[in-house]
């Protein structure tokens, strides 16, 4: 068997497109993307136990990363979801995240229900962004119940758009579709400081 030539011009480094990455993500569709980060998150969690601060998109279920997340990463006590929280999502976090301080779910779709869940749920949440998120409900539950949660539960800190007022949610954040966009554009920024990449 003849060995590789290492040398070889078009096997260097220095010859690779410098937006490779944009060319394999280009080539994907989401749920290639969205398996292989679940994949990877999975991995990541099992042998970083010490991790204290992660941000995740949700595009689809985080059922099972919730669960390694939990068993494996105790001192993770600061989380950011960006995207659609579903109701499963939102059982198991409380289920297995109750390390969790801070939590931002800004820009997120949330159901107004979950978000109480979690309030009530989170015993060492401390601080919760809710900043230029779309609020869904399926009863006569409103924000207001979630400002009235807070405030029993004793949270420092309950981060909330004024309904009104908010450039960003009245002009910015798409109505249908462009979220992935809206994403892009916010998902480094946060008002809670342990979680701003």
């Amino acid at each position: 068997m003849e060995k590789a030539n290492s040398s070889r011009e078009d096997s260097e480094w220095s010859t690779l497109d410098r937006n490779i990455l944009a060319i394999v993500f280009d080539k994907l569709d989401i749920m290639d993307i969205t398996m292989g980060a679940s994949r990877d998150l999975m991995f990541v969690a099992e042998r970083m136990p010490n991790i204290e601060k992660l941000a995740l998109p949700v595009s689809l279920s985080l059922y099972n990363e919730i669960r390694v997340l939990g068993r494996n990463c105790s001192n993770l006590n600061n989380l950011k979801l960006m995207g659609y929280l579903e109701n499963y999502d939102t059982v198991q976090i409380v289920r297995y995240l109750q390390s969790l301080k801070r939590l931002s779910l800004q820009c997120s779709e949330v159901y107004v229900e979950d978000v109480i869940s979690l309030i009530r749920g989170l015993g060492n949440l401390t601080i919760l962004n809710l900043t230029h998120c779309r609020y869904l409900s399926n009863s006569y539950i409103t924000r207001n119940h979630i400002v009235q949660a807070a405030t029993h539960q004793k949270l420092e800190k309950l981060i909330m758009c004024s309904r009104n007022n908010c450039r960003v949610c009245q002009k910015e954040r798409p109505r249908l579709f462009g979220w992935n966009t809206y994403f892009e554009k916010y998902w480094r920024n946060d008002e809670i400081k342990e979680l701003e990449f």
